[in-house]
């Protein structure tokens, strides 16, 4: 979430996007793949390795577009997020015993505040419970004050086992430093640098579909982390030397690229052939589709532009021998005999195509 106190909704909108990149990078960061991702159900994002004997963990993401935001022990941010977790225990959806609770915020603790000995290094989280319990009872704001209630409401051991598993984790990269960490992690996937960019733009778009739908099913059913990895190994086949991605096999194809008085050459030659309007249409579509992916890989620099000339000679070259051979006697025939030539000549560049 976002702790912007703003009315311009870019910056919630930006929360929620954080959220969901960033719960991308812990996957990706994870090597417990029978984990099962979960958004917007107990918390955040949530882990649950349980199932297969580890533990839960729960993430608070707290996102800022200032650079100076700084997170105190009296923070609103803070205390709503102790809130949110101590209705849970209360609840018995988690066990603080058995669960990892993180704050992931982009703003900075101050040095000597109570919250800063919840960092993972120079811990001492029952002092940290002590003095944010003193400053959430001292402070004046009506948040504040609810949310020290709520906590108020555990037993004393269960709130020292939420501070003993709480960890801090101030300072994290914002929604833009994500993407860069993500990129890091993949660096390794893809054969060159200069595809890094093409193959994080895919997981993404992945990713992104595949969070809508399951914020949108209602059964709460979460995200297997080893279907994040699956996706990172299938698109890795996709980046291989000998190998693009196809990007646009479900391309829709714009009105203008499917006229009946079409006059591109390849559409004109078809008709003398006398191949249905079906098939015409099925040439305009793959003409489109094709011609589109070659110069989205040109871009992404997935193909470099000696690759493509090289390839394009090959492509001519193939032709050249396949046409000489067919065309052998080619003027002595009728016309009847041609147009059959052409639509069996059709037919082979159809069926090495595939």
């Amino acid at each position: 979430m976002t702790n912007d106190t703003t009315s311009d909704a870019s910056a919630q909108a930006l929360g929620y996007l954080h959220q969901v990149r960033s719960a991308l990078l812990l996957a990706v960061q994870r090597d417990a793949s029978s984990d099962v991702l979960s958004l917007e159900v107990i918390d955040d994002v949530t882990f649950d390795g349980t199932s297969a004997g580890g533990a839960a963990e729960v993430f608070q993401h707290k996102h800022s577009i200032s650079k100076i935001a700084k997170l105190t022990d009296k923070s609103v941010d803070l205390w709503k997020t102790l809130r949110v977790w101590a209705k849970h225990i209360r609840a018995k959806r988690l066990d603080p015993e058995q669960t990892v609770f993180s704050l992931v915020t982009t703003a900075s603790a101050p040095s000597g505040s109570a919250i800063a000995l919840l960092r993972k290094n120079n811990r001492n989280p029952e002092t940290a419970r002590q003095q944010i319990e003193l400053a959430g009872s001292l402070s004046k704001s009506v948040t504040v004050k609810k949310c020290f209630d709520a906590l108020g409401k555990l037993k004393i051991g269960e709130r020292k086992l939420l501070f003993k598993n709480m960890f801090l984790l101030d300072g994290s990269p914002d929604i833009l430093k994500s993407r860069k960490l993500i990129e890091h992690e993949l660096r390794y996937s893809v054969d060159a640098s200069t595809k890094l960019s093409g193959f994080a733009d895919r997981l993404e778009g992945w990713w992104f579909r595949t969070a809508i739908e399951h914020l949108a099913d209602k059964s709460n059913l979460g995200v297997q982390v080893s279907q994040i990895h699956f996706q990172i190994r299938d698109l890795l086949d996709q980046f291989r030397r000998d190998n693009l991605p196809d990007d646009l096999l479900d391309a829709i194809v714009p009105p203008d690229q499917l006229q009946s008085d079409d006059d591109r050459r390849f559409v004109v030659e078809l008709r003398r052939i006398s191949e249905s309007r079906n098939a015409i249409r099925i040439a305009q579509d793959n003409h489109y589709r094709a011609f589109e992916q070659r110069s989205k890989w040109v871009r992404e620099t997935l193909l470099g532009i000696a690759e493509e000339s090289a390839y394009e000679d090959r492509l001519i070259r193939e032709w050249a021998n396949k046409v000489a051979l067919v065309l052998d006697g080619f003027e002595q025939l009728s016309e009847p005999e041609k147009i059959a030539l052409g639509r069996r000549l059709y037919e082979w560049i159809q069926e090495a195509s595939s």
